[in-house]
Parts: C-alpha cells; sequence; structure tokens
C-alpha cells in the first residue's frame, strides 16, 4: 500500500469519527442545541461547547417553533459544511497524482483550490455567526 492510499485511509477515519463524535455530542459552532419535552411544552436549551449553561423555557408551540428552528438550520448547515470539506478535500487527493499534478499550472491549481476553501469557510464561518446572534437573541429574549 503506498503513502498517498494510507494517508487517504487515515483522513476518511477521522473524518468519520469527527462526525460521529460531531452527532453524538451535538457539537456545532453555534453552541447550541436543544431539547423538547413530549407535550412540546417545555424545551431545554444547552449553550456551551465544553461546559455547557442550561436554559429551561415552558412554552406555547409557535414559541417554541421559534426557537427551535435556528438551532436547527444551525446544526444542518454544520452538518453540511463537514460533508462538503470533507468531499472536496476527498476528491480533490483523489484526482491530484492522475489529474492535476501533471499539469504545468499543478501549483496554481492547488492554490485556487485551497482558495476556494478559505472563501467557502469564510461564508460559512459568517452564517455561522449570523445563526449565533439570532439564536442568542431569541433566547434571551424568552427568558
Amino acid at each position: 500500500m503506498n503513502n498517498r492510499k494510507l494517508l487517504l485511509i487515515i483522513y476518511m477515519a477521522i473524518i468519520v469519527l469527527a462526525i460521529v463524535l460531531i452527532i453524538t455530542n451535538k457539537l456545532n459552532p453555534v453552541g447550541y442545541a436543544y431539547s423538547l419535552s413530549d407535550d412540546l411544552s417545555v424545551i431545554t436549551i444547552e449553550e456551551g461547547y465544553l461546559t455547557k449553561e442550561v436554559y429551561q423555557f415552558e412554552v406555547e408551540t409557535s414559541e417554541a417553533l421559534r426557537i427551535v428552528l435556528p438551532i436547527t438550520e444551525a446544526n444542518q448547515l454544520w452538518e453540511l459544511n463537514v460533508a462538503i470539506f470533507a468531499l472536496l478535500v476527498a476528491t480533490f487527493n483523489l484526482i491530484y497524482p492522475k489529474v492535476i499534478k501533471p499539469q504545468t499550472y499543478s501549483k496554481w491549481i492547488t492554490a485556487g483550490f485551497i482558495l476556494l476553501l478559505i472563501v467557502l469557510a469564510a461564508f460559512h464561518f459568517n452564517a455561522h455567526l449570523e445563526l449565533h446572534r439570532t439564536i442568542s437573541e431569541i433566547i434571551h429574549s424568552s427568558q
């Protein structure tokens, strides 16, 4: 097994482990997670990454939706980010040796790819900041 295949296997193992940790621990860059009671009258919000502050509210269904929707949107955006970046990097690593490396401008193509990743990361980071602001405003206005 050559080094490239070994690195790809290690990369895929790290990505799978990261996805499992993100999903099981409800981690996202926004830092909010929620759970609803069975009758949808009580919502529990966890704020933070490692040490979490817990807020519990008695809410009506419409108020619960107002709180839950931005957190759900942040979770979906984060899962999409992880998938997009993992696929982009894996695809680039797969096509690099046979398609890009023989090109005379392979360094420019690689730099363009890295620039694309940086622009995507900046765009998604900004989206997460906006969602964090929205969620914070909603939660603190509900207290």
